[in-house]
Parts: C-alpha cells; structure tokens; sequence
C-alpha cells in the first residue's frame, strides 16, 4: 500500500478521464441546467442534475476499480470530517420520528440525508479526479466560462423579458433561482477573480480572463444591490488584500555575494504562478489530460 498526501492508493495509479470529464461538464453545464416548461422550482431542477451524475460518476469509478484491481482513496482531513457529519446525519435519521422525510425528503431539501450522501460522494470524486494542476485550472476556466453564459443570458432576459424558450420561470427569475441567488453565484465568480488577478503572472491568460469576470460580476452585483453579499465581498477583498502583503513580504530573496552587496528583491512565483508567463508551458501541462 502506498500512501501520499493525496490519496490512500492499492495497485496502480489512474487518471479518471470519465469522472473528471463528467464532473467539468457539470461544473459547467450546473447553472444553465433547467428542464423547460414544467413549472418546477430551479432547485429541483439543480437537485436532480447533480444526484444523476453523481450516481454515473460513482458507478464510472467502481467499474474502473474492478477492471483496474486499483482501489484509491482520499487521504484528506476534510474528506474525514464530512465522513463524520454523514455518519452523524445517519444516526440521527434512523432515529428520526419521520424517517422518510429524513433519509430523502424531497429533491430540493438540503438537509436529507440523500443530498449529505450525494455531496460527500462528489467531494471524493473531486478529490480524486482534481489532482493534476492543469485539471483544476480547467475547473476554474468552466467557472468562469458558465458565468460569462449566465450574465449574457440573463441579460437578455432582462433586456427583452423573453423567457428564452421557457427556461425562466418568470421576470424576476434566473438561471439560478431569485436574484439573490444569482447575486452569490456572482459574487463567488468575483472573489475567485480577484485571486486569480493577484497571485496570477501579469501575461497569463487566467489572469487577463479573471479582468473580464471581475468586471461581469461586478455589473451584476450592482443591479441586484445585496447588501449582506457587498459585506460578504468586502470581508473577501480584505482577507485577499492580506493574504498578498503576507506573501509578497515574504518572498524577498537575496541573490548576490556574501557580503550582500548586490541585493535584488525578487517575489517568488506562487502557487497560481502555474498559469505562467509562457502561454506554451500552459499548453504542455494541460497535454497530461
């Protein structure tokens, strides 16, 4: 058995082209998902996607674990933690009054003991499918590529109140659900922005696509105006502000003689530094999918 900071591996290693496949694709395809014409709530709508590709995606990796003799496992303390809430959840579900209700409710509730499953089986699939950097720059780039499709369709939405072939249920509805919902998902796409803006090099195509988003987003949150979501930011923007005056005052390297007479500050690459100067090199780590 081999062990290593990732995963709790038996036999040889994988790549999980399908799981990584299925799960990008939803991570994309997540906030446009929407059944026309039926008059259901947006969340079922969500609810369903993700229970379906998640049953597909854990049967994909126990198929590929049995033709490959290959048992891998996450070695990680959140994965452990979210074990222990769904063990929890469990115990009190068999005990639960209304058993039903608590084992499944229905395809929107978020504290069944059927949506704890489907999360934790998602987070393992993630784990274990997400471990190349260049699989997870593609993660962000379906981020960001599902929030330029969100804003351009809402606002035509907005713009001509058409419901685009009945995937908006209403005028004041989104992709997302209310308008407080759509303010979120925008509000994560600003944040994850601005980190890419920061820690990103100053050519690479993360961080000129990460100006576009910040700018999307910002549109958006100042036409739905959510306070609480503004703080949210704000508390963001500050800990973001922090996180680069503690890296860069910590990234000074000295490069000359002993004596330190030709002293240069340079700022060492971070881990976004991946994303890198050469738009080859990007091209060569994304060639291991």
């Amino acid at each position: 058995m081999e062990i290593n900071p990732a995963t709790r591996e038996i036999g040889k290693s994988t790549n999980y082209r399908f799981e990584f496949a299925l799960l990008l694709l939803t991570l994309f395809a997540l906030p446009f998902f929407r059944i026309p014409h039926v008059g259901i709530p947006v969340a079922i709508d969500k609810s369903f996607l993700i229970i379906i590709v998640s049953a597909l995606a854990l049967i994909a990796w126990l198929v590929g674990r049995l033709a490959s003799s290959n048992i891998s496992l996450p070695n990680s303390k959140i994965i452990y933690a979210l074990g222990l809430v769904w063990l929890s959840q469990l115990i009190a579900s068999i005990f639960s009054i209304n058993r039903g209700i608590s084992f499944s409710g229905n395809l929107a509730d978020s504290d069944s003991l059927l949506f704890t499953t489907v999360f934790l089986v998602i987070t393992i699939l993630f784990s274990l499918a997400y471990q190349a950097l260049p699989r997870i720059a593609l993660a962000y780039l379906a981020l960001f590529i599902s929030a330029m499709g969100l804003f351009v369709a809402q606002f035509v939405h907005v713009l001509t109140k058409s419901d685009l072939g009945g995937i908006f249920s209403g005028a004041g509805s989104s992709l997302i659900g209310g308008h407080y919902d759509l303010g979120i998902f925008f509000g994560l796409s600003l944040l994850v922005a601005m980190v890419f803006v920061e820690f990103a090099s100053p050519t690479a195509f993360f961080r000129r696509f990460g100006f576009l988003i910040m700018i999307l987003s910002a549109l958006t949150l100042i036409f739905i105006n959510f306070v609480l979501l503004w703080w949210v930011i704000t508390l963001g923007s500050l800990l973001l502000m922090y996180l680069v005056y503690r890296s860069r005052a910590r990234t000074v390297v000295i490069e000359g003689d002993s004596l330190g007479v030709n002293l240069k500050p340079r700022l060492a690459r971070s881990s976004f530094a991946v994303f890198s100067d050469s738009q080859e090199l990007m091209w060569r780590d994304l060639q291991v999918l």
